[in-house]
């Protein structure tokens, strides 16, 4: 027969010796204390007091750690052992634990649920009890009296969350039970606790914690006997050191802990405890629980997803016949996804459903545009402009390249356009082959035509279509050149589109001068769309508002030197709301205003010939003030005289330079 076995036949004697003293109701007394609060508290004989059951330690590895586990528990037992920790969990935890006693068992179930946005919710369930199947009441002389039962249970559920300043608060609701045969009592309690986790420490001491918790801050109120039994409160702060060894493949853990109750009678406490992992497969514990050696360790395994830990823990306990042994172990599971999983995959799929609305989208208006082109080159070539209509299809190919029917039509478009051209040119040449002035101007219109489409292919549309409007004014009716221009005009507007789109990306980022020049020159590539054009302008209108004067005035110069005289005037202009009495300003809107309606208007007197003719001498003199005195009186009088305006402009140039 073992130790343990000698130990339990050796109370079960002593109770049966009991009955003669103290009755049936005194032996059940008797029972309850010796059976279920010695074997589980430590007893302090010093003091007289026994620590309450629910405030001793449950689960192997913070056993195993001598208890020292308030700063930094890391599974489910945190709802225990400091429900401050849950949030800090990064995954789901079940942790199971079972204890031997001197009669019966101690049993411990707890499941942790962290969110991402608001905390962590916790349930657990401890008991401490003997089956009345198990334990029997005899007499001295060993005759069976009867069964008897006893369970005390604690039901917790807890939450917590972490906050700011790396600190993590936790509370823990608590229904006490106890049931020993027939009686029952019930008793609700509540635990508090913090955790924090400094990042100011040195790197030394980088990811150490600092745990507190208040035990029964509101204390359950259990009776059997008509007067209730208050459970002092029981107050632990705690720290953790984790050092990384090995290039931090292993790691090593101090802990330590201080615990006093709020019962005279129970002592202050110590606990410190330490732990070895080896790269998170194997450890070993060694911990000092008060004045009590405790040891352990427990190993982890990682499979589809989830991480298992089993840990050991062999601690002494106090009876009646000395110190025992107890054997605690622990199995814990985490499983799902960590919380930053959670938030990337939670990014990933709204990423996803994001780029699959992009993509549907981008489908769909792809579709509408070949429906669009395809049923606009129909429209085109039922009018027999084939022209236009292998335009359309082509359009529609760039979207769809792939697409044989739209391939045929563009063909058949293609083909019908050259047949037609080649009738048309027949005819026409069959018409003027009497006169040499009708080949005269086809020679003519033909190098309109090339010329134009030399400018058309060095992207100068405007040049294009100015070609192609003197080979219309030769020959109006020339279905080619017509084409081409309706060609071109589709090019100018789709640049005109891009242009467009440029300066609201402009506008955008604030560049109000470089937007307003974009749909500038939009407007002078072409805008035959009376209501776009509004449109346009009213941008303009908007954006130069926001311009302050020196980009108004920049802009200005900068049209002046490029000669657009309607542009320069009216950045002037918008310089002058600014600034209205700026001589400069008014002098180059002057001079402006005056080359945009320079003309070959004649000499209003002599005088002012003669003197035009002397500034003249003077600028190919050198003698450009000489000349810029004249010719600034001059030019008052005559203000739109062109040969003025080229000599005056000389003058100031040679002045500047």
């Amino acid at each position: 027969m073992n130790q343990e076995k000698i130990n339990t036949s050796r109370m079960k004697i002593l109770f049966c010796k009991q009955i003669n003293k103290v009755g049936m109701t005194g032996l059940k007394v008797l029972i309850f204390g010796l059976l279920f609060v010695a074997p589980i508290g430590q007893v302090y004989s010093q003091s007289g007091g026994l620590k309450p059951v629910f405030q001793q330690a449950f689960g192997a590895r913070g056993m195993g750690l001598g208890g020292a586990y308030t700063a930094s528990p890391d599974d489910a037992t945190a709802i225990f052992w400091n429900p401050g920790a849950l949030d800090i969990l990064e995954r789901k935890s079940l942790s199971l634990y079972v204890s031997n006693l001197l009669i019966g068992q101690s049993q411990f179930l707890a499941y942790a649920h962290p969110t991402v946005n608001i905390g962590t919710f916790g349930a657990a369930m401890i008991r401490v009890g003997v089956s009345a199947n198990d334990n029997e009441y005899r007499d001295e002389f060993a005759n069976f009296n009867g069964n008897f039962g006893y369970s005390h249970s604690l039901y917790i559920l807890s939450y917590g969350k972490k906050l700011k300043y790396n600190l993590a608060f936790g509370v823990s609701t608590k229904i006490e039970q106890q049931d020993f045969e027939s009686q029952s009592s019930t008793g609700f309690a509540m635990d508090l606790g913090i955790v924090y986790r400094p990042d100011w420490m040195p790197e030394l001491l980088q990811n150490s914690s600092l745990g507190f918790i208040i035990q029964d801050v509101v204390t359950p109120g259990l009776k059997f006997t008509g007067t209730p039994t208050k459970v002092p409160r029981n107050a632990k702060i705690g720290l953790a050191f984790p050092f990384d060894i090995s290039s931090g493949a292993d790691k090593f853990t101090i802990f330590m802990d201080v615990e006093t109750s709020s019962h005279s009678d129970i002592p202050a406490s110590f606990h410190l405890g330490s732990e070895y992992n080896y790269h998170d497969t194997g450890m070993l514990r060694f911990g000092l629980d008060d004045s009590s050696v405790v040891f352990g360790g427990g190993v982890a395994l990682n499979s589809k997803g989830m991480n298992y830990r089993l840990d050991y823990t062999v601690s002494n306990y106090s009876t009646l016949q000395g110190m025992e042994k107890a054997h605690n172990f622990s199995l814990t599971i985490n499983f799902g996804k960590t919380k930053i999983q959670i938030v990337e995959a939670a990014k990933e799929q709204r990423d996803r459903e994001i780029e699959a609305r992009v993509l549907q989208q981008e489908r769909i208006n792809k579709r509408v545009d070949i429906e669009r082109h395809v049923k606009a080159g129909k429209s085109k070539y039922r009018a027999e402009d084939f022209l236009g209509a292998k335009i359309q299809f082509d359009e529609a190919l760039l979207l769809d390249p792939d697409n044989a029917t739209v391939k045929q039509w563009s063909e058949r478009s293609f083909v019908q356009y050259k047949q037609l051209q080649k009738a048309r040119i027949e005819a026409a040449a069959a018409e003027n082959l009497a006169r040499q002035d009708v080949v005269r101007k086809r020679e003519q219109v033909q190098n309109y035509l090339e010329s134009g489409k030399t400018h058309f292919d060095a992207g100068k549309w405007k040049d294009a279509l100015a070609e192609w409007q003197r080979g219309l004014e030769v020959e109006p009716g020339n279905v080619e050149i017509k084409d081409w221009i309706a060609q071109t005009q589709i090019q100018i507007d789709r640049k005109i589109d891009d242009l467009i789109k440029e300066g609201d990306r402009l506008a955008r980022q604030g560049r109000y001068p470089d937007a307003v020049t974009k749909l500038r020159e939009a407007l002078q590539v072409g805008v035959d769309s009376e209501s776009q054009r509004r449109t346009i302008n009213s941008k303009i209108g908007q954006w130069n508002s926001r311009l302050n004067f020196d980009a108004a005035y920049s802009q200005g110069l900068v049209q002046y030197e490029r000669r657009n005289w309607k542009e320069a005037i009216r950045y002037f202009n918008q310089a002058l709301k600014e600034e209205s009495n700026n001589k400069a300003v008014k002098r180059k809107r002057k001079l402006a205003n005056s080359w945009l309606n320079a003309n070959q208007e004649p000499w209003l007197n002599t005088q002012i010939r003669k003197d035009w003719q002397q500034a003249k001498r003077y600028n190919s003199q050198g003698r450009y003030r000489d000349a810029l005195e004249i010719l600034n009186r001059i030019y008052e009088l005559q203000p739109f005289k062109t040969p003025i305006l080229v000599e005056l402009e000389k003058a100031e140039k040679a002045l500047n330079e």
